[in-house]
């Protein structure tokens, strides 16, 4: 039973309602079914958090898989599938990717998904992604996926069939139903949302595959690896040599199979990265490179802001533990540890708005808003000031920004809470594996900004994470 990640509100506690709800069905395994799973269950489980729940429902046959549960809880759940021990599993789309879990049936209570908490309907690629995993090899003849109508609409058709049959009224089915998927579109649109019906659903199933497409993305550390053009030399100057002759990101990218459009902003993403190197003096007037070797050995984190900060500054423990947090793009966890500061701020705003509009009707919460971030203005942690003084000297800041200071390591490490320790505290049970995922990529950081800069203090970093998870989950070892 497929349900989209990051949908509507609180999509883990979702998830969790509606095995609940799936629980009160009579329990979908044999007693002796159930007793082998116990014995899976129990070697598995921790005695705290959100364990105690997750074993009642997979001695009910009901599995839940999602980011907000453990990998070993993950794996737990995937291997009593296979052994069809757990009978029905509640999934995000994840589970359709590179795993090896087929079904009889799959559910999509939805067709629709949340990016960004910007709702879309599923394309066809992702829904045929996710209809194949019906159909078990060796046991089934033919897969069946069952798209459930939109929940609102089905409880208003069932209140206007039930009102019109106690009025002694002739029941038009299909003027009624007719009527309340229209309401229900006009409604998804004044909120901003997406609706589908009978129609959407078929044009999924008859959809065309998605054509195969480059996700060739442009870094500092490529142009560095591949080298640049003499940046004092005319394009197109170096005499019509072969590629193998002149190797360089420009011939590169000329050479790659994109679109000629697609073409042009590769190259415009080099000039902009170019003369971001030029200003940090990375790289010298002919696009030689001259310092930062880390640059080029860091993928997947600003490595240009991670030059600039170990030339910049003496990092002792807490400051490369303060990198580490910066660098990481994953603040889930920490929404939900900043979820009553919010409430603060928004209570504020609109205590704030009503006083206004009783002199001003066009004050706006925009407005108020702004007049918040002037009389609290936030907080920078050292690391993001040092980011702003970074992003001030370069001629294209925007390449570098979207960084947010999380404070969950430290947090752990000031406290001296362990894992299930800080979950407790900021009653992040159904959060575990989100947590654990930051702390993962926490170490990964850490240790791969050690290993460019050959500098200890990042390495100690990794190794007190790597231990803290370790108690978790010992494959980390």
């Amino acid at each position: 039973l497929f349900r989209s990640k990051g949908e509507g509100r609180g999509p883990v506690a979702r998830r969790f309602e509606r095995a609940r709800l799936l629980k009160s069905c009579p329990r979908f395994n044999s007693d002796e079914e159930r007793a082998r799973a116990e014995v899976l269950v129990d070697a598995t489980l921790l005695d705290r958090g959100i364990a105690k729940e997750l074993r009642a429902l997979l001695l009910h046959g009901i599995g839940v898989h999602h980011a907000g549960i453990l990998p070993r809880y993950k794996q737990l759940v995937e291997s009593l599938a296979l052994a069809r021990l757990v009978k029905v599993v509640l999934s995000t789309e994840t589970i359709a990717a590179g795993i090896n879990l087929p079904a009889k049936r799959v559910v999509f209570p939805e067709l629709r998904k949340f990016i960004n908490k910007e709702a879309r309907l599923l394309t066809s690629a992702e829904f045929h992604q996710m209809a194949g995993r019906a159909g078990r090899p060796q046991f089934d003849k033919e897969g069946i996926a069952i798209a459930l109508a939109p929940e609102e609409v089905v409880q208003e058709i069932r209140k206007e069939t039930t009102q019109a049959k106690k009025r002694g009224q002739s029941v038009d089915a299909g003027l009624i139903k007719k009527g309340a998927y229209a309401r229900a579109r006009a409604t998804a649109k004044a909120k901003g949302d997406v609706t589908w019906d009978k129609d959407a659903h078929e044009r999924l199933v008859r959809g065309e595959p998605a054509a195969l497409g480059s996700r060739t993305r442009i870094t500092a550390g490529q142009i560095l690896a591949i080298g640049l053009p003499d940046l004092k030399q005319a394009p197109g100057s170096a005499g019509g040599q072969p590629v193998y002759m002149d190797p360089n990101i420009r011939t590169v990218i000329d050479h790659l199979l994109l679109p000629e459009r697609d073409k042009r902003d590769a190259h415009r993403q080099v000039d902009l990265i170019t003369d971001n190197l030029l200003a940090i003096g990375v790289i010298d007037e002919h696009g030689q490179q001259t310092a930062g070797d880390v640059v080029r050995e860091l993928v997947g984190v600003d490595g240009l802001f991670v030059y600039h900060v170990l030339r910049e500054r003496d990092l002792e423990y807490a400051r490369a533990r303060e990198l580490c947090e910066l660098l990481v793009d994953h603040d889930v966890v920490q929404r939900v540890l900043n979820r009553d500061e919010r409430e603060k701020r928004r209570a504020w705003i609109l205590a704030r708005l009503r006083e206004l509009r009783r002199e001003n009707s066009l004050v706006s919460f925009e407005d108020v808003e702004a007049e918040y971030e002037r009389e609290f203005p936030p907080v920078l942690s050292e690391m993001e000031t040092i980011h702003r003084e970074f992003a001030g000297k370069l001629p294209h800041p925007e390449l570098h920004g979207g960084k947010v200071q999380k404070r969950i390591w430290a947090a752990m490490e000031e406290d001296s809470l362990g894992f299930m320790d800080f979950v407790e505290r900021h009653q992040l049970d159904r959060e575990e594996g989100s947590l654990f995922g930051y702390l993962s990529r926490v170490q990964k950081v850490a240790r791969m900004i050690s290993e460019a800069s050959k500098m200890a203090v990042f390495e100690d970093v990794a190794n007190r994470v790597r231990d803290c998870l370790a108690l978790v989950d010992a494959r980390v070892v």
